[in-house]
């Protein structure tokens, strides 16, 4: 699909962030290098988006506004012939005072983001946490996937975990 908006599912402890994070490392190492950047929505300790993307980063100094930051954003997607991703992981553990900044905002981060034809939106959800964390509009600007983890595989992976350290 075509679609820049990235909907990831998945039951408690199935491993959507080490999937993202996984995915992460294998495209900033590439030799077909992908822009990634990653924030963590436990981490938010305030309503705004741009502000919380930007104070996550550490680049305050550098940014000061949104349209900065997508610019750049956006910039370095292009100039690698790409989309840039930029990925917001567990937005059900947003702290509790903020939780509805994504029912509240998502639109017009959606529409933002639609301004920038190279940069994409990943975010992942626990299962049975969608309806409460996003609305049924906005969880239909995504293309949904569905993380099932490691289930059937947990011997196989077992096995080549004890084996990578030496066990």
């Amino acid at each position: 699909s075509n679609n820049p908006f990235l909907l990831l599912l998945g039951k408690a402890g199935s491993g959507k962030t080490h999937l993202f994070c996984d995915f992460a490392e294998q495209k900033l190492t590439s030799k077909k290098f992908q822009p990634v950047i990653i924030v963590f929505a436990n981490y938010f300790k305030s309503g705004d988006f741009w502000a919380e993307i930007i104070r996550q980063l550490s680049i305050d100094q550098s940014f000061n506004k949104k349209e900065d930051l997508l610019d750049f954003i956006n910039s370095e997607g292009k100039k690698h012939d790409c989309r840039s991703l930029l990925v917001i992981d567990a937005l059900n553990e947003t702290p509790r005072e903020y939780i509805q900044l994504w029912k509240e905002s998502l639109n017009e981060i959606i529409s933002e983001i639609k301004e920038y034809p190279h940069i994409s939106l990943a975010v992942s959800v626990r299962s049975n946490w969608e309806d409460i964390v996003i609305s049924s509009s906005q969880h239909s600007a995504f293309e949904e996937i569905f993380h099932s983890g490691l289930v059937y595989k947990e011997f196989e992976s077992e096995d080549m975990f004890l084996k990578e350290v030496g066990l």
